[in-house]
């Protein structure tokens, strides 16, 4: 199956951080479920890197124009030695969604119960919006 994930942060105004095509192996069937699966993805990833240590590459000038947008521009290399771990990784992620750090929404549907029965279809976009925090501005 694969779903459209796209990241969102609010500031002045939303900003779309990066759409990326995500295949998953089997259907979530609760929001919990799919938090799971993309955080244990994401550190799996970021554990693959630590252990590889790529070389430098250089990076293209629409590599660099792409990563400008999003106000960023790295190679991707973590630089520190300890590995992450998936279930403090998955435990975070799940107090930070009961926090209201960011939300998920399913084809514009916003999904707020971690547990509730989620139908995931084909194709689906799924948008996760972090909100930051805004600080150092007189209202």
């Amino acid at each position: 199956m694969q779903i459209y994930l796209k990241v969102k942060k609010i500031g002045k105004r939303i900003q779309t951080v990066g759409e990326t095509p995500f295949v998953l192996e089997s259907a979530p069937t609760t929001l919990r479920d799919l938090i799971f699966i993309l955080v244990n993805y994401c550190v799996t990833d970021y554990n693959d890197r630590l252990r590889s240590r790529r070389l430098l590459m250089p990076l293209a000038v629409s590599q660099i124009s792409d990563m400008e947008t999003v106000g960023k521009i790295g190679f991707g290399i973590p630089f520190g030695e300890k590995e992450a771990n998936v279930q403090n990784a998955v435990d975070i992620a799940f107090s930070a969604f009961s926090d209201g750090l960011y939300r998920f929404f399913i084809n514009g549907e916003e999904r707020t119960a971690l547990d509730a029965p989620l139908q995931l279809q084909d194709g689906d976009t799924v948008a996760i919006i972090r909100l930051t925090m805004l600080a150092g501005r007189l209202f």
